[in-house]
This record gives structure tokens, sequence and C-alpha cells, in this order.
């Protein structure tokens, strides 16, 4: 069996997203999708692999604007599990310089024939990528807006309401 499950968390004083999976045989999949400007936004993932050729992978991106993103994130990966996959990746784009972004994982592994993998990044927006776009006729807030358009598109497509998505990010990120 499979699951996929997509959150979205936009905004927010206080955001916290929390799941809990335990896994024997299956295939788990969370895709979080983080915009935050001027709060907090704490997330949370927990997978237990319990039986073998399961796999549970958490890859999530976001972005921050004057606040903060916290993710934890913790796999479990129990003895006998043979041949099963832990992951949990996140990256995130600091669009000022208040932004901040805190990644905590933690792995467990008690098998040795398994792949289990982390890993994180945060960055500015790149001023390369941003100059580039503005030598072609764009202008500053036009290439910005082109260069998180592209970074979060595969998150709008998940989401029947992805022009609303696409319309919040934008006035969030303004």
């Amino acid at each position: 069996s499979e699951l996929e499950l997509h959150q979205i968390a936009i905004g927010g004083k206080r955001s916290v997203l929390f799941s809990i999976f335990g896994v024997n045989g299956a295939r788990v999949s969370v895709v979080p999708g983080i915009v935050q400007a001027g709060g907090i936004t704490d997330i949370m993932h927990v997978g237990r692999i319990k039986g073998p050729d399961s796999e549970v992978s958490v890859g999530g991106r976001g972005f921050v604007k004057s606040g903060r993103v916290i993710f934890r994130g913790v796999m479990d990966v129990k003895k006998g599990v043979v041949g099963s996959k832990a992951s949990e990746k996140f990256r995130c784009v600091l669009l000022d310089e208040r932004a901040e972004f805190e990644t905590i994982p933690s792995l467990f592994v008690e098998e040795d024939r398994v792949t289990a993998e982390h890993g994180a990044s945060s960055s500015p927006l790149s001023e390369d990528q941003i100059f580039y776009l503005m030598s072609r006729g764009l202008s500053e807030k036009e290439a910005i807006e082109l260069v998180v358009e592209g970074y979060f598109q595969d998150v709008y497509e998940r989401f029947e309401f992805g022009n609303e998505l696409r319309n919040r990010v934008r006035s969030l990120i303004e």
C-alpha cells in the first residue's frame, strides 16, 4: 500500500504540522509546503519502519520572510527491516535578513541493510538569478516573483486550489 500526504502551512502567528507513521511493508510520503511571514511554523514528522521493504519519505520546501520555520524529523528504523528506506529532506529560501530556518533531524537505525538519509538546506534568493532576470528586462519584483514561482511550482500543482495558493504566496512575500 501507499500513502502520499501533502501539507501546506501559510502564514499564521503560530502554525504546527505534525504527523506520525508506523510502516510495515508500505510506502509513506509526506510533502510539506511552508510559507511563513512574520510568525513561527513548527513541523514535526515521525516515521517508524517496522517491516522489511518499507519506505518513509519526508521532503518539503518553504519560504520564510521575517519569521521562523523549525523542521524536526525522526526516523526510527527497527532491526530486521531489510531493504527499507528512510529519508527526510527540507529546503527553505530565506527572503530577508530576519528569516530563520532551523532543522533538527534524527535517525535511529538498528538495521545495517537499509538506506537512511537526511538533509536540509537554507539560503537567500540567488542574487545571480535575480540579476540575470533583471538583465533580460524584468524589474527586481518581477524577477523575485518568477524565481519563487519556479521554486514552488510543483507544490502549486499538487493542490486543486493551486491558483489561490499561488496568489496567497505572492501576497505574503511582497
